[in-house]
């Protein structure tokens, strides 16, 4: 019951960030992966594809069939696996709302 509603609460913020701005995505290899814990993730570096450095901090990360939760972003960076991420420009930073495996 309390893993449903947070996926309801999840979507929901990942819908009143769509509507509150654009969404943008970008893809590449994860380099670092900030966080107080192992599940802890507040902030990554994305490199993508053409070399550009995005640090994102992590926002309501929403879940769905093809997401994944920010605490495996550490094994993406381990295994140098690309990452498609959803974010949202908010007060002039990058925020992860949606992290997918990248189409290879």
């Amino acid at each position: 019951m309390r893993r449903a509603a947070l996926g309801v609460a999840a979507a929901i913020a990942f819908l009143v960030a769509a509507c509150s701005g654009t969404l943008q995505t970008a893809s590449g290899i994860v380099l670092q992966v900030t966080g107080t814990s192992v599940s802890d993730i507040s902030s990554f570096v994305l490199r993508t594809n053409d070399g550009t450095l995005i640090t994102f901090e992590v926002g309501p990360v929403t879940f769905d069939q093809q997401s994944f939760p920010p605490e495996h972003l550490r094994e993406h960076q381990r295994l140098a696996l690309p990452v498609l991420v959803t974010y949202q420009v908010q007060n002039g930073q990058d925020v992860a709302l949606k992290l997918e495996d990248a189409p290879k």
